[in-house]
């Protein structure tokens, strides 16, 4: 696993849910197969996703990314947001096959459900939420005020981010295309979160509560790396295309923290 950040300081502001107990509650897959991933396959395509609305796959995965899917949390390039799990939970050595079925049509978020009861009947996986005080990136509004325009459309159906494809490559210099429809500025906050040029957890503070469309073009590597001719950055992107910024500070950050996790025997 990616280290932990640790200084004199961080505190703890609560223990919440043992999230370790309450997936007891959640539905399951009527069929589930866990398995190591063959050396042959290791460093192959992966695959990690709802099948059809029917079924979960896998493919090549570890149980970090596994965890951070079906709990949906965020993954900070720089940032670790799931700790103290053993070495082996983010080991390119410890990567797994994982498939479920279910007789029916789910939607994501029970899909994600039933993959947590997955993690916790063969992983053994227990784990809980804390607040921790970490480096963060504040989302706020320059200076000049906001370039969005609000959705018409029900955010509902339509709230989503694309990239054009290919051209997502960690630095190699390509840009890229985002776009927003019906988005919230907490939805771009936890987009932003994801980009491994931002690499800390994003906090919206841009006191915005409509839904918004929008589109951002950006290089995908730092402003030092940059020629004279590539796309701004994604901070000075931000700024010039939506009216927003990104400061560093520190706050509240939540975090998972695994308390328990065993390899699974084969099926």
């Amino acid at each position: 696993m990616r280290r932990a950040i640790t200084r004199t300081g961080i505190f703890v502001f609560a223990c919440v849910t043992v999230l370790g107990q309450a997936v007891e509650s959640n539905p399951s897959f009527e069929v589930a197969s866990v398995k190591p991933t063959s050396p042959d396959r290791q460093n192959g395509p992966h695959q990690l996703n709802c099948t059809g609305g029917a079924g979960f796959v896998a493919r090549d995965e570890t149980l970090l990314h596994l965890i951070e899917w079906a709990y949906d949390w965020p993954r900070p390039h720089d940032t670790n947001l799931v700790l103290n799990g053993p070495k082996w939970m983010d080991s390119p050595g410890s990567a797994f096959e994982v498939q479920g079925k279910v007789g029916r049509k789910v939607s994501s978020n029970e899909c994600r459900l039933m993959v947590q009861s997955l993690l916790a009947s063969r992983f053994k996986v227990a784990l809980h939420r804390e607040i921790k005080e970490l480096p963060v990136y504040v989302l706020s509004v320059g200076s000049k005020g906001p370039k969005l325009h609000e959705a018409d459309e029900d955010p509902k159906v339509l709230s989503s981010v694309t990239l054009n494809g290919a051209q997502i490559q960690v630095g190699d210099g390509y840009s890229t295309t985002a776009s927003g429809r019906g988005m919230s500025m907490r939805e771009l906050a936890r987009f932003l979160t994801g980009l491994p040029v931002v690499g800390r957890p994003v906090v919206d503070k841009t006191g915005l509560t409509g839904f918004y469309g929008f589109s951002l073009d950006f290089a995908w590597t730092p402003a030092e790396t940059l020629s004279e001719d590539s796309r701004p950055d994604i901070f000075a992107a931000l700024q010039e295309q939506l009216g927003l910024k990104l400061e560093s500070s520190k706050g509240p950050v939540e975090v998972l923290i695994i308390d328990h996790a065993e390899k699974p025997s084969e099926n």
